[in-house]
């Protein structure tokens, strides 16, 4: 799991991967997002992503804190994340 700021920089990750490879697919997933937003006339804009690779997911979620610009957490694992788990990570997130 990783957390990156609007700018696609690392702010913490958890996990055996490489910061320049958690670094490169959190610049990535913010590039994701920035195409979903090209798509909000269709909806409100996307909050999350969910990417099949292999047999693992990579789901990046965009969380906005309060007036601040949001951040991305990608967590990869072996299925999707829960609406739960997804609503669990944001309540951490806003505590610090």
């Amino acid at each position: 799991a990783f957390v990156v700021d609007n700018q696609g920089l690392i702010i913490g990750s958890r996990g055996d991967h490489e910061p320049s490879l958690v670094e490169g697919i959190g610049a990535r997933l913010l590039i994701a997002f920035e195409q979903t937003d090209q798509m909000s006339a269709i909806g409100e804009p996307s909050e999350s992503i969910a990417i099949q690779m292999g047999r693992r997911w990579l789901t990046g979620l965009r969380l906005r804190r309060g007036e601040a610009k949001p951040v991305i957490v990608g967590v990869l694992g072996p299925e999707v994340l829960s609406q739960e788990t997804r609503d669990v990570i944001e309540r951490m997130l806003d505590r610090h």
